[in-house]
């Protein structure tokens, strides 16, 4: 992972993401670019949600009171062969620490799986068809303690993202190509705690986007295959399963 997931630089807002406007970078050094925005809800008033991007050189973890709209775009061939290559004990104990703290602080379901991925949706293959060159993931964690509105802000923001991605390859190209530096040098300030152990390590397991991560990019059915797909000969040998709709019901004779 060290030179695959860059993060900005500077701080870029969700808005700029969003709008149809602004400039795109023209380089990036790194295959994989991550983004996170925080969603939290204003001391006073509750109807106003704040919007700030995450700096993950000051992450020290996740607040159970906030929600998290998380963006990783990636060069499909690029980041997939150098996600392969693997990742060293303490780059993965960097990212097992953030998953621990995702753990106590995210709902479950949010971390178990994307809220959208480009390689997976219909819509977004299809206006990028013969020209797939780039794709992205879009996680949506809400905080056990988060406060409706800001779920449902998050929420609405995680949709219109989507469809950004979807129908403006501008926008994907934007959030890929920025001024980047390396995900792993931002959380080495942390100092991020201890090699994985097993618990760990099953904690990873429970966490979609740190998978990604550590392993690269996967579709949905990479995700949940349970062991290789069955023969297909066996498959027909066996005996058919015995079917119910052609069975006579006995009837009642009216006398």
């Amino acid at each position: 992972m060290g030179g695959v997931v860059g993060v900005d630089a500077a701080p870029v807002q969700l808005n700029q993401i969003l709008s149809p406007e602004g400039t795109i970078t023209q380089h990036n050094d790194f295959p994989a670019n991550l983004k996170a925005w925080r969603f939290s809800a204003h001391p006073l008033k509750r109807c106003v949600t704040s919007v700030d991007p995450v700096d993950w050189g000051g992450l020290d973890g996740f607040d159970p009171k906030c929600c998290y709209l998380l963006l990783l775009s990636y060069s499909v061939s690029e980041a997939k062969a150098q996600f392969g290559a693997g990742s060293d004990v303490m780059e993965e104990a960097q990212v097992l620490a953030l998953a621990q703290s995702a753990a106590g602080s995210i709902s479950p379901r949010g971390l178990a799986s994307p809220f959208s991925s480009g390689e997976d949706n219909p819509s977004f293959a299809f206006m990028n068809s013969g020209h797939l060159s780039h794709s992205f993931g879009v996680f949506l964690w809400n905080g056990l303690q988060a406060d409706p509105v800001v779920k449902a802000t998050a929420l609405t923001k995680a949709f219109a993202l989507e469809r950004q991605l979807i129908e403006q390859q501008e926008c994907l190209q934007k959030a890929y190509k920025s001024e980047s530096s390396s995900l792993v040098s931002k959380l080495s300030k942390q100092n991020h705690a201890a090699p994985p152990s097993a618990d760990q390590n099953t904690l990873l397991d429970n966490n979609e986007l740190f998978q990604w991560l550590l392993k690269g990019p996967r579709r949905s059915f990479e995700r949940h295959q349970d062991g290789p797909w069955p023969n297909i000969a066996q498959t027909l040998t066996q005996p058919a399963p015995v079917s119910y709709t052609h069975l006579t019901l006995p009837t009642k004779r009216i006398v």
